[in-house]
């Protein structure tokens, strides 16, 4: 009976002396990042116009459909913005306009800082450059009637463009966003003017961000 008593004290110093290990949430500093990087692809609206060297373009407005974007996002408040796009134009001649085809191949880089209106409401503002590669086809101009009054020799050249973009985000799930971006594109070295709208679809590349890992607490 003492033996008994003895084990059954034994045993009960040992659960005071041996608590159960309690666990806590703790976030892995290496995953919780505010670096983001996304790859989306996107189709745009754009109403476009030429200055060419030898008469002014009529507007067109064109949907393209073959734009690739990488987003780097570093912070809450900064992003970059890359666009590889592939585009054409078809301007039709008239008495006051030059007609003629243009394909172009542009890649677009932009820094945009994130403008917080209210609480919950913010859009990211941007701008920066646009380098660019087109040829310049069928170049002509015709009468009231119709009928052609003269052609102009094609141009391939590389071109240079000032942009600003103004683009909102919305989450669809915790590895797609979607958006909306306006842009406005000034020609430098080159002679197509253009505002376009589009819509993104971004897919997140870092998928474990906010990752927690459970640590004992001794």
């Amino acid at each position: 009976m003492a033996h008994n008593s003895y084990a059954a004290a034994i045993g009960g110093l040992n659960s005071i002396t041996e608590p159960e290990p309690n666990y806590i949430a703790k976030s892995e500093s290496a995953s919780q990042s505010t670096f983001v990087m996304q790859l989306g692809h996107g189709t745009n609206i754009s109403r476009a116009s030429v200055d060419d060297d030898v008469g002014q373009t009529d507007k067109l407005t064109s949907v393209q459909a073959l734009s690739v974007y990488f987003a780097n996002r570093l912070n809450q408040n900064i992003q970059y913005l890359s666009e590889v796009n592939i585009s054409k134009y078809g301007f039709k001649a008239s008495e006051s306009y030059l007609g003629q085809e243009i394909n172009q191949q542009g890649l677009r880089f932009s820094v945009q800082k994130n403008i917080t209106i209210f609480r919950d409401i913010s859009f990211w503002l941007g701008g920066g450059l646009e380098l660019s590669y087109s040829s310049y086809r069928k170049r002509h101009i015709v009468d009231s009637q119709g009928f052609l009054l003269n052609e102009y020799e094609n141009e391939t050249k590389p071109g240079l463009g000032l942009l600003l973009n103004v683009m909102q985000k919305w989450p669809i799930n915790d590895n797609m966003d979607i958006a909306a971006k306006i842009e406005y594109s000034v020609p430098v070295l080159q002679s197509v003017s253009r505002v376009s709208f589009g819509l993104i679809l971004f897919f997140n590349l870092n998928t474990n961000i906010n990752n927690t890992s459970l640590e004992e607490v001794e």
